[in-house]
Order: structure tokens, then C-alpha cells, then sequence
């Protein structure tokens, strides 16, 4: 039962165990992993089998989860309630500090330093929280997204909700995403985008192509599609491609930050945003998921978006947005707002 697995996450973070519950988008099962040891264990060939979570700096630690323990549940969904929340936004003092940030960037990329970067933010609320209660909340609200809750005592607590694919390789076959460019829904119907939102996404889909191409074999990606993940809509490309006996090692470390959470050219806009974002991401636009589990030992790995980092006295929450020539700053800045108010529902809802 779905309580008992509740039950069983609860018990193993009082006694300071790793875990992960997580249930796919569009699933309505979620999944436990367990492992029975405080063992900190890393993976850097991708061979082994487990849940693993990777930072956004490619040269950092993948942490691995071992899968002591499987167990799956259908998730039964909460009484029906009105989900309300009063975000407390940030002040002028850090909204300059963004819009500073943006301004350098636009700079660099009309003297041709760069394409595009993505500039992230983290805002932290003081609260404390019940961590299964902010992951039920997560799964009520996202039914569309990959619904996490990832603990290991020596690295912390993690939660979010992904829209967005990184690999799904199931026997020898591969299927990515390009995923960029935001507008907030207004109603049901798909936005009208501009220049910037689409050139924006044309860039990663060139990226993720041209990184794999040699690598792959009977490489296609779809057109563009509008979909909606929340409250936000983004432009989408499918690419799929056989894997020709490459090693997830190989195509990991081909991808892995994609312009979609870093920017382009690469080394550039790491070199940017190690120079003026100034704070440590940690895992936040690094990737997670099941990796070589199951009978088929498939892996299917996500973006760390829209997520949050859980402490004893307060939560952090992590945004991000690409930052093209055609950016508009406030505009910019608004999107943030817009992609915080995400988890903050999921983060208030679950006090109530």
C-alpha cells in the first residue's frame, strides 16, 4: 500500500538511511529504493545498477543509490482540497542583483563571447517542513513530471518535479529531449512564441545533434512541439538515435550540461557562470534516475529542475532561464518568479 511505503521512507530517514521515492510521468505507480547502509557509493562508467544523482558540474561526484530494497505502490491521491499559497517574493536588493547579472550576460553575448547562457538563482524560504508531506503535495500537483524525493545522510534532501528527459536507453535504443523557452500559461491553448524563445531551443536541439552524431547511429529528432509542464509552457524536440555499442559513459559526458542548463559555447558559458553566478548549484541542473535496474536493466535519466533542497530549518529553491541577444531582462526576471512559484506551491501547500 501506498501508506506503507510512506511509512517505510519516514522510518528509514529517522535512522539516517538512503532512499528515493519517485514516480514517472504519467504513472501511476511510485517507486521506493532503499538501500540499508550508510555507504556513500559514486558511479563515473554508468555501469553499475541503482538510482543515481549526478551534479551539475560535470566533473563532480554521481552519487549512486544502491536498490537493497525495491518496492512500488499506486499512489493514492489526497482528499481533494483548495491548494492556495502566499509566495513572499524576493526584494529589490536580489532582483538588482539579477538583473545586473542578466545585463553582464546580454554584454557578453553581443561582443560574441557567447550564445547563450543560463543564469540561475536560489531562493531560500525559513520554514520547517515534513519532507513525505512535501512529496505528496508534489505528486498531487504534477501528475506530468518525474515527482522525486532523494536522501543520503552525507550529501542532504532533495525534491522536485522534472518535465524534462535527459537519456532514456532501453536495450540499444536512445530518446533525448531538447527542452527550452518558457511562457506562462494563461489559458489551455499553446502560447504564440517569439524569436528569442525559438531560436533559443533551436540551439539545444543543434547541440544535442551535433554532440552525438558520431556517436549514434539512425539519428532523427521530431519538430518542435509546444508543451506544457505546470503552469509553463516550453518548446520540445524529440531526438532519438541507436546507441551502436557507445557507452552511456560516452553519451553522458558528450551531453552532459546540455545548453539547456548551461549554455553555448560550453566552455565559455561554464567559464561565465563560474565567474558570476556565484553560488554552488550542487545538483541542482545536474540529472537523476533509475540507472541499469530492472529486468531489461534499462536507464531512464532526468534534468534536476523545478527542485528544492530541504534542511532542518529551511528550504532552498532553485530557478533558472536562458539568457539569449533578444532577452528582455525584466522579462527574465519574471520567468524566475514564475518558475519559483512551482515548488513553493508544492513547499506552502504541504503545511497547511
Amino acid at each position: 500500500m501506498f501508506s506503507d511505503l510512506i511509512k517505510k521512507a519516514e522510518t528509514h530517514y529517522q535512522n539516517g538511511l538512503p532512499f528515493v521515492l519517485y514516480r514517472k510521468p504519467g504513472d501511476e505507480n511510485v517507486l521506493g529504493i532503499f538501500q540499508n547502509n550508510t555507504q556513500l557509493n559514486t558511479t563515473s562508467d554508468y555501469k553499475s545498477s541503482g538510482f543515481v544523482f549526478a551534479p551539475f558540474d560535470n566533473q563532480g561526484k554521481t552519487i549512486l543509490l544502491l536498490a537493497d530494497e525495491m518496492i512500488t505502490a499506486t499512489y493514492i491521491v489526497a482528499d481533494e482540497r483548495k491548494r492556495t499559497y502566499q509566495l513572499t517574493y524576493p526584494g529589490e536588493l536580489e532582483r538588482k542583483k539579477h538583473l545586473d547579472l542578466i545585463g553582464r550576460a546580454i554584454n557578453q553575448i553581443n561582443t560574441g563571447h557567447l550564445k547563450k547562457v543560463v543564469l540561475s538563482r536560489k531562493t531560500a524560504f525559513d520554514t520547517i517542513v515534513k519532507p513525505l508531506s512535501v512529496f505528496q503535495e508534489i505528486l498531487a500537483l504534477y501528475s506530468g513530471a518525474l515527482c522525486y524525493l532523494w536522501y543520503h545522510p552525507g550529501v542532504g534532501l532533495w525534491a522536485g518535479a522534472s518535465p524534462e528527459i535527459f537519456l532514456n536507453i532501453a536495450d540499444d535504443s536512445l530518446t533525448t529531449m531538447a527542452l527550452a523557452g518558457t511562457q506562462k500559461s494563461i489559458d489551455d491553448s499553446p502560447p504564440v512564441w517569439g524569436s528569442k524563445e525559438v531560436e533559443e531551443q533551436a540551439m539545444v536541439t543543434s547541440f544535442i545533434l551535433d554532440a552525438i552524431r558520431d556517436k549514434v547511429s539512425n539519428l532523427s529528432s521530431t519538430e518542435v512541439v509546444s508543451v506544457r509542464a505546470g503552469n509553463l509552457w516550453h518548446l520540445k524536440t524529440t531526438i532519438t538515435a541507436n546507441m551502436k555499442g557507445t557507452s552511456l559513459k560516452t553519451i553522458v559526458n558528450a551531453l552532459h550540461p546540455t545548453p539547456a542548463v548551461c549554455g553555448l559555447p560550453l566552455k565559455e558559458a561554464q567559464k561565465f557562470l563560474s565567474q558570476y553566478e556565484e553560488y554552488d548549484r550542487e545538483y541542482y541542473t545536474g540529472f537523476l534516475g533509475e540507472l541499469n535496474l530492472g529486468k531489461n536493466s534499462n536507464s531512464q535519466l532526468y534534468v534536476n529542475l523545478r527542485c528544492m533542497q530541504i534542511r532542518d530549518t529551511s528550504v532552498i529553491l532553485y530557478i533558472g532561464g536562458g539568457i539569449t541577444r533578444d532577452s528582455v531582462p525584466e522579462n527574465e526576471w519574471q520567468e524566475t518568479l514564475d518558475k519559483t512559484g512551482i515548488m513553493a506551491r508544492a513547499l506552502f501547500n504541504s503545511n497547511e
